[in-house]
């Protein structure tokens, strides 16, 4: 283990410290490319739940073979 951290290049986590560790990723485009069934469970964001509408209904339709469940009143 401290021969790993000895080789780490903390330059490494630049992305993810500066918020940037999904620059150039297209979540839709992966989404796209999923083979299996996938359930999509969508929670209230008045409550916390983390994908909004718009959001929810653009993965929904990227994926090929969705099931969405809607959680009104859940977080």
């Amino acid at each position: 283990l401290a021969r790993s951290l000895a080789d780490f290049d903390p330059a490494a986590m630049t992305p993810a410290l500066e918020n940037r560790q999904l620059d150039g990723f297209d979540v839709l485009v992966a989404a796209s490319r999923v083979k299996c069934p996938t359930l999509l469970m969508v929670g209230d964001t008045s409550l916390d739940g983390m994908l909004p509408e718009p959001d929810a209904s653009a993965l929904a339709s990227a994926l090929p073979d969705a099931t969405r469940l809607d959680f009104p009143g859940v977080g």
